[in-house]
C-alpha cells in the first residue's frame, strides 16, 4: 500500500469528480413549502447560493430544500445542487409539497461556467405535486470537474518519539505499558513497531515534532530511515503550544520551510502532491489571517507543504489543505472532501478523520478537572470506528499510536495485548486493500 515510487505516501492518478449543476431558485409567497429529491443518491452536494427575505425555517439538503415563511412575505432561495453524471440518463423525480396559503414559483436550470439554462418553471399552491426533469439534453455536454485530494485509502496513527527506557520504570502516572518497553531512538523499537502497525492495515505514523534540531527531529530522521526500508511513511504533527507559535508567528514559517526544503523529497515522507502532510495541534489557537500570513511566508521561500487542520471551523478551511477531526461530526467528511464542488474558488481537500480507542487522564497531576472515557472492552473504539467509516474517509487516523499518560494507545500493551491492534486491523485492513 502508498504511492508509487517517488509519488509520495498516498498519492493516486485520480484526482477530479465529474459533476453537472442543477440550480434551483424558489420563490415562497407564505406559509411552507418542502421540495423532495426522490433519489438522493443522484446528488453529490447542496449549496445555498442566495437568500432574499425572512426565513422562519430554511434547510438546504442533499435531499430536500425546506421553508417557511409568514404568508404575504415574499422569500426567494436559489440553491446549486451537484449531480452525479449518471443523475442525466433517467428522469430527475421531484416531489414538491405546499402549505395551505400563498404560492410557491420554482425555476429550475442547468448551470456551465457562466451559462445558465432553464429547464422547467412551475407555480404551485397548497398541495402536492409530484414530477420529474429532462436532463437528457446534456448527456453530450462535458461535466464540470472538482479537483480532489490525489489520494489512495490509507491508515495512519498519531505517534510520539519522545519515550525513554526509564521512562516505564515505577511510572505513577501510568496504568499500563508498552509489551516490550522501549526507547523513541531505537531502530530496532520502530522497525517493530512499524511492523504491528502495518499488520493492522496502518500505512504511516504522523509524529509529533517540535523544531529543526529536536529531539522529535533527530527521531523523525531516525524514522525515515526504517520507514524507507518497509514502504511506510511520516508525516508531522507540529507541536504548536511548545514552539509557542501563537505567539511567534516567525517560528511557525521557520518551521514549515525547514519541513518542505528538508522533507519533501524524502520517498518515506507523507505527501500529497510532493508536499508534506502537516498537521498543526490546536490550529484554532492561531487566528486564520494568521495561518493565511504565515503560508504565504512559506511560498515566498519557494516550498510548501501539505497543511491540515485539526479543527472543524468554516473560517480556517479556505487557508488549509484539508481537516484532521473527530470522526463522529456528521456531515464534516463530504463538506471537506468535496470542498471544491460548486465552489467559486475550487481546491482540493484532504478529510483525515480520527478514532480513539479511550482516554484517561485521571493520573496526570497537572489536570484540574481530568477527563475519562472507558474503553470498554474495546467497544468504544468500534463505535468511533463505525462513525469514521461512516464519514467519507480519505485517510483514516488512530488517535493515537503511543499516547501512553492520556491512554489513547493502540500499540500492544501489557493490560490489552493486541486487543486494539486487532480491532484497527479489522476495519483498516479491507479498506486499505481496496
Amino acid at each position: 500500500m502508498g504511492g508509487a515510487p517517488g509519488s509520495g505516501g498516498g498519492s493516486s492518478a485520480s484526482s477530479t469528480l465529474p459533476y453537472y449543476r442543477l440550480r434551483i431558485e424558489y420563490l415562497d409567497q407564505g406559509d411552507w413549502t418542502t421540495l423532495q429529491i426522490v433519489d438522493p443518491t443522484k446528488v453529490i452536494k447542496a449549496r445555498q447560493m442566495s437568500l432574499v427575505g425572512t426565513a422562519n425555517v430554511l434547510s438546504v439538503q442533499k435531499d430536500q430544500m425546506g421553508l417557511n415563511t409568514n404568508f404575504g412575505s415574499d422569500l426567494t432561495v436559489v440553491a446549486d445542487y451537484a449531480l452525479v453524471p449518471s443523475a442525466i440518463d433517467t428522469p430527475f423525480a421531484l416531489a414538491l409539497t405546499k402549505g395551505g396559503a400563498g404560492t410557491v414559483t420554482i425555476r429550475f436550470s442547468m448551470v456551465q461556467g457562466t451559462t445558465v439554462t432553464l429547464l422547467k418553471e412551475l407555480t404551485k399552491q397548497a398541495g402536492a405535486l409530484d414530477f420529474t426533469l429532462d436532463l437528457s439534453p446534456y448527456e453530450g455536454t462535458a461535466p464540470i470537474e472538482a479537483p480532489l485530494a490525489p489520494v489512495k485509502n490509507m491508515g495512519l496513527a498519531l505517534y510520539y518519539p519522545w519515550y525513554s527506557l526509564d521512562e516505564w520504570q515505577n511510572n505513577a502516572t501510568l496504568r499500563d505499558t508498552p509489551t516490550t518497553p522501549y526507547a523513541s531512538n531505537d531502530p530496532t523499537a520502530i522497525a517493530r513497531q512499524i511492523e504491528q502497525a502495518q499488520s493492522a492495515g496502518i500505512n504511516g505514523f504522523v509524529v509529533s515534532w517540535i523544531g529543526p534540531g529536536s529531539t522529535s527531529d533527530d527521531n523523525v530522521k531516525l524514522m525515515l530511515l526504517e520507514a524507507a526500508k518497509k514502504n511506510f511513511y511520516i508525516g508531522f504533527f507540529l507541536e504548536t503550544t511548545g514552539g509557542n507559535l501563537a505567539q511567534t508567528p516567525a517560528t511557525a514559517v521557520t518551521w514549515l520551510s525547514y519541513i518542505a526544503s528538508q522533507y519533501s523529497s524524502d520517498p518515506a515522507v507523507l505527501k500529497i502532491s510532493g508536499r508534506p502532510v502537516v498537521v498543526p495541534w490546536v490550529t484554532n489557537t492561531i487566528p486564520a489571517a494568521t495561518w493565511a500570513q504565515t503560508r504565504a511566508a512559506v511560498r515566498a521561500n519557494g516550498s510548501d507543504v501539505w497543511l491540515v487542520q485539526d479543527c472543524q471551523d468554516d473560517d480556517y478551511l479556505p487557508v488549509f489543505d484539508g481537516v484532521w477531526y473527530s470522526g463522529d461530526i456528521a456531515g464534516l467528511g463530504e463538506k471537506v472532501r468535496y470542498y471544491a464542488v460548486l465552489s467559486d474558488t475550487p481546491a482540493a481537500k484532504v478529510w483525515m478523520p480520527t478514532a480513539m480507542p479511550g482516554f484517561d487522564e485521571r493520573l496526570l497531576p497537572d489536570r484540574t478537572n481530568p477527563r475519562y472515557i472507558d474503553r470498554a472492552n474495546g467497544a468504544y473504539f468500534r463505535g468511533e470506528l463505525d462513525s469514521v467509516f461512516a464519514n467519507s474517509p480519505q485517510w483514516v487516523t488512530i488517535y493515537t499510536w503511543n499516547e501512553w499518560f492520556e491512554e489513547t494507545y493502540l500499540e500492544p500493551s501489557v493490560n490489552y495485548g493486541d486487543q486494539y491492534l486487532q480491532i484497527a486491523g479489522s476495519y483498516l485492513k479491507p479498506w486499505v486493500a481496496q
